[in-house]
């Protein structure tokens, strides 16, 4: 245990168990409650943590050691932001920070470029210049933990921005340090991996996830705060995986597990995608409830507007989620993608092609297969509204023959997709595409399942696997009583709303199910759903 590393503890993995007791049985000292108040940010005492963090920020003031004050203090700006979610406080501490440093050229400058955790820093941009401020200052005061950090988040930020091969190599350097012991500092080394495995989840990568997941969270000396983001993060790779009973029970358990704000909104949004992915609108819209502003929130937001056909509020959301989302490529694609297929739904033709514009020239030159299937959905979308639906269809043809096997939703958008294009020129064509979708897609009730459900009862086909029937069989009535059930309305409330018996309402529902050959009301709300988006 080194109480004098420059990031204020310095720990080996075997010594994480007895820590807490050898400290507290060392002399009160500035370095001591330092140490004690990150061990208890750790273990998400944040009260406790607040404390002694502000008196070791106090004590080292009082001692004249200016730099020391200036790591507290940032560590204080971390717990305030990623621990409370308060970012007013946060940047209070940020601002004495960088007083006390004034204009010292030091390494603790390093540790106060770095004093957000790298996997919740939406600004890719941001986070490249930081991270590269602090390698630099890393290996000219030869500052060992401080360089295998700056390499882990300027690797996320290069992988972020689209530069995969170039940030994983930097990601790679940094594991090699942790592997070797080169680096033993296991809260650093905890760190560095975070940005492993939020990198793995930016690009898709689950076998290379689940590869490194079962160690990580098996090691005892492992950070509980790791852990849970380790969930969170492959709670989302599952989601796009389509193994979707799996991704919500990590999403859930990172969720009740973790006591820090930063990962309890990540784990929420993640949710909240994945109930939109299952049709089931009200409950993504009571998940996001409290946390509409917050980064993580707001892309998962714009796609809820969109699933509710208010075109409007889904492209102005995803333009605000974009500027908090700066230079980062490959989560930027897919709010640029819902800007133009927005701009098409409200008959904006000429800001769709502005809007697919900006998305090519942000992607340019980028070799991942999922960031170019999006393009390709884009501008498909386009070349559709154009009347070239011919090169609609090549273009996504070409993107799902490059898109491969790894990225199951993905292709099953961009079948959908094509589908849609296909069912205008050539029926046949379309037909097996739609299939498609049924037989490659797991869950039954995803809503790109009764989607390509719908446009096969369009196209006058049965899908062979208990497709609902099409709504035009329902009375008025009961498409009120559908439309209420997409809200997530129990039978009470139905009644309530339309003003009519509970055992009435009762009825209406089973007729519902029954005439569209729904199993229960999850169904019900998926169906709903899907009726309530164009195309």
């Amino acid at each position: 245990m080194d109480l004098g590393a420059s990031v204020g503890l310095s720990l080996r993995a075997d010594e994480v168990a007895g820590v807490r007791s050898d400290l507290e049985a060392m002399p009160e000292s500035p370095e001591v409650q330092m140490a004690l108040g990150m061990m208890d940010y750790l273990e998400a005492d944040f009260e406790l943590a607040r404390r002694r963090l502000e008196a070791a920020y106090l004590g080292f003031q009082a001692d004249g050691r200016g730099r020391r004050a200036a790591v507290a203090a940032a560590h204080l700006a971390r717990l305030a932001l990623a621990g409370i979610g308060n970012t007013v406080v946060a940047a209070g501490w940020l601002a004495r920070a960088e007083r006390v440093l004034g204009d010292d050229d030091c390494v603790e400058r390093g540790w106060l470029a770095l004093y957000r955790i790298a996997c919740s820093r939406p600004d890719a941009e941001g986070l490249e210049r930081d991270a590269m401020l602090a390698l630099d200052l890393a290996r000219r005061f030869g500052d060992c933990d401080l360089e295998c950090l700056a390499l882990a988040d300027s690797g996320l930020a290069l992988v972020s921005r689209g530069r995969l091969g170039e940030g994983m190599a930097r990601i790679d350097e940094a594991l090699t340090m942790a592997v070797s012991g080169e680096c033993d500092n296991v809260m650093v080394t905890s760190l560095a991996q975070c940005s492993f495995i939020s990198a793995c989840d930016r690009t898709g990568d689950l076998p290379r996830m689940e590869g490194w997941l079962p160690e990580v969270v098996a090691d005892p000396s492992t950070p509980l705060v790791m852990t849970n983001h380790c969930r969170t993060a492959y709670g989302s790779l599952l989601c796009r995986a389509g193994r979707w009973s799996e991704a919500d029970e990590q999403l859930r358990a990172s969720m009740t597990m973790s006591r820090h704000f930063s990962q309890v909104v990540d784990a929420t949004a993640e949710l909240a995608d994945l109930r939109l992915q299952q049709g089931r609108l009200a409950d993504a819209a009571r998940l996001l409830d409290g946390i509409e502003s917050a980064p993580e929130a707001l892309p998962v937001l714009a796609r809820l507007h969109q699933a509710r056909g208010d075109h409007d509020l889904a492209a102005a959301t995803a333009r605000s989620a974009m500027q908090e989302y700066r230079g980062d490529v490959l989560r930027g694609v897919r709010l640029h993608l819902l800007v133009v297929e927005s701009e098409l739904a409200r008959g904006r033709l000429a800001e769709a092609r502005q809007a697919l514009d900006v998305m090519r020239s942000n992607v340019a030159g980028l070799g991942t297969n999922a960031v170019r299937a999006r393009l390709a959905v884009a501008e498909a979308a386009v070349a559709t509204a154009e009347g070239r639906p011919e090169e609609a269809a090549r273009i996504l043809t070409t993107a799902l023959g490059e898109l491969g096997r790894g990225w199951p939703l993905l292709s099953a958008e961009c079948r959908l997709a094509l589908a849609t294009v296909l069912a205008g020129t050539d029926r046949t064509a379309a037909i097996t595409e739609a299939r498609r979708i049924l037989a490659e897609t797991r869950s039954g009730e995803s809503t790109l399942r009764l989607r390509a459900q719908t446009l096969l009862q369009e196209l006058g086909a049965p899908s062979g696997d208990g497709s609902p029937a099409s709504p035009s069989c329902l009375s008025a009535r009961e498409r009120e009583v559908l439309g209420l059930l997409g809200e997530g309305l129990s039978n009470p409330e139905i009644a309530r709303r339309l003003v009519i018996s509970p055992r009435t309402a009762e009825h209406h529902v089973a007729a519902v199910l029954r005439k569209l050959h729904l199993r229960n009301r999850r169904e019900a709300i998926v169906y709903a759903a899907t009726l309530a988006q164009p195309g």
